[in-house]
């Protein structure tokens, strides 16, 4: 029973892998991720654009010096932040904006319950110095406490903990109440099979497993069976006992 099971399970894992390797050499593999302008910038065939919110982010592309970066401000599109995400979802776009806003863009509209996006967020940050700040009238003696209580709380992670708490409970808090939105993909591979074909994962595999497990528990009740009807074989059966008795003769001569 055992050996026969796991017969079945070696045929199920091996055409499994088959189709898995199938699928692998004929889905085609993703581009490289962009980080950068520069990797963005040597991309064929790529558009990027920002919203149009004429703020601190537009002067800093337009008075830069930077070549890189007045290359990337001459080609811009103007759209907004659904049409951008939308050509994103594409292909061979860029859509540039604030970090925190994108990422809580992307948690409460373009992320499944299971936590996963298609969308990739580059790891490049640019600091924008024209941001927002605290204003304190000349001369404040709290200034100092507070620009070391700042910076305190930086260097140790706080800021980016709670601005991490917060985008992802406000994230689930708003993919609750959306449902306007299509379902996005659960997995990369289910992703990848949109046209059809499926990079098997260890979703896909359950039922292998699940029924070698159940094969192996079927021959392990059937071990114990036959172990203990052996066992109980080797008892001797009980009877009534019963008296031998010796008969004696004896002769004349």
């Amino acid at each position: 029973m055992l050996v026969g099971w796991w017969w079945v399970f070696c045929m199920l894992l091996t055409a499994a892998y088959r189709s898995s390797l199938i699928a692998h050499l004929s889905v085609p593999d993703k581009s490289p991720a962009i980080n950068t302008l520069e990797e963005l910038l040597r991309q064929e065939g790529w558009t990027w654009g920002m919203e149009g919110t004429y703020g601190s982010g537009w002067q800093w592309f337009k008075e830069s010096s930077v070549p890189t970066v007045r290359q990337v401000y001459a080609g811009i599109q103007v759209l907004g932040a659904e049409e951008h995400l939308a050509r994103v979802l594409e292909g061979h776009h860029a859509f540039l904006t604030w970090k925190y806003y994108i990422r809580s863009l992307i948690g409460a509209h373009y992320t499944n319950r299971l936590g996963y996006t298609p969308l990739h967020t580059s790891r490049q940050e640019y600091i924008n110095y024209g941001g927002y700040g605290w204003g304190f009238r000349k001369g404040a003696p709290i200034r100092h406490s507070i620009d070391r209580m700042k910076q305190r709380l930086l260097e140790a992670g706080l800021v980016k903990h709670w601005m991490d708490d917060l985008i992802a409970t406000a994230s689930r808090a708003a993919r609750a109440l959306s449902t306007s939105r299509a379902a996005l993909p659960t997995t990369p591979s289910e992703e990848a099979g949109n046209g059809g074909l499926v990079v098997l994962g260890v979703e896909q595999l359950q039922g292998a497993f699940y029924l070698l497990f159940l094969g192996a528990l079927l021959g392990f009740l059937l071990l114990v069976g036959e172990t203990l009807m052996m066992a109980a074989s080797k008892f001797p059966r009980w009877s009534r006992p019963h008296t031998v008795l010796k008969s004696s003769s004896s002769s004349l001569f």
